[in-house]
């Protein structure tokens, strides 16, 4: 048993993705289970009954690799030692480059003055009514439903503001469906936003006032432009 647990209790395990829970279409990924104990063996499962993986039948030491992805591998997934302890929380994988990629686009521009605000807009040409924004080097995302325009084209708005050096770094955004969730498309092309203006603070990164995200942006998930810290 593990220290600080009683006897015949065993800890929680954890579940991670390497390199990223979000694989494109066709790539692979590695599961790792963890635990703060010795883990000789483990066993990964697809909580998703209605997709049947398998390859997923079986015992495994520390890591699993995952692939070449499909469609049918997007879900969540746990892992539990070999037949006894409480699984892990479920994780979830996001199969991405199912549909095509979405545009992504920066209004008024992708320079913004500090403390102000910039919309990232979310646009396809294919009806979907899911849109996901993306900020790279952060590890949370963010989802609001799709505006059907005129055409049959969709978007949808993120409002990122007031900027800081939070703020800053490479977008991308996704496309889905409601009923794939675990279903992306490809990602779009990145939008860099650059801060100009004043910093507030004396750092080589005013002076460039470009840099990856140190906190994720917050959102709110419903139609309509939203904005950090709203709902």
């Amino acid at each position: 048993p593990t220290e600080g647990l009683n006897p015949g209790e065993y800890e929680k395990l954890s579940l991670s993705a390497w390199p990223s829970p979000v694989v494109p279409l066709g790539q692979t990924v590695t599961l790792w289970c963890h635990s703060r104990s010795p883990l000789k063996r483990f066993t990964l499962f697809k909580t998703d009954e209605r997709r049947h993986l398998p390859e997923l039948q079986g015992h495994y030491v520390n890591n699993f690799t995952l692939g070449p992805v499909t469609r049918e591998h997007a879900g969540f997934y746990m892992c539990s030692r070999a037949s006894w302890s409480a699984p892990s929380d479920p994780l979830q994988i996001v199969v991405s480059g199912v549909f095509t990629k979405p545009s992504i686009s920066a209004h008024p521009g992708p320079i913004v003055q500090w403390g102000e605000n910039v919309i990232l807009r979310c646009h396809s040409p294919v009806v979907f009514d899911k849109f996901i924004l993306y900020q790279e080097s952060s590890t949370r995302h963010f989802q609001r439903r799709g505006e059907m325009l005129t055409g049959g084209h969709c978007t949808a708005d993120f409002v990122i503001g007031p900027m800081s050096l939070a703020s800053v770094g490479t977008y991308r955004c996704y496309s889905s469906l409601s009923s794939s969730p675990y279903e992306w498309s490809a990602p779009s092309d990145p939008v860099d936003i650059v801060i100009t203006g004043e910093c507030g603070q004396t750092s080589p990164f005013c002076s460039l006032c470009h840099r990856r995200s140190l906190f994720p942006v917050l959102g709110i998930p419903y139609c309509g432009a939203f904005s950090p810290g709203s709902g």
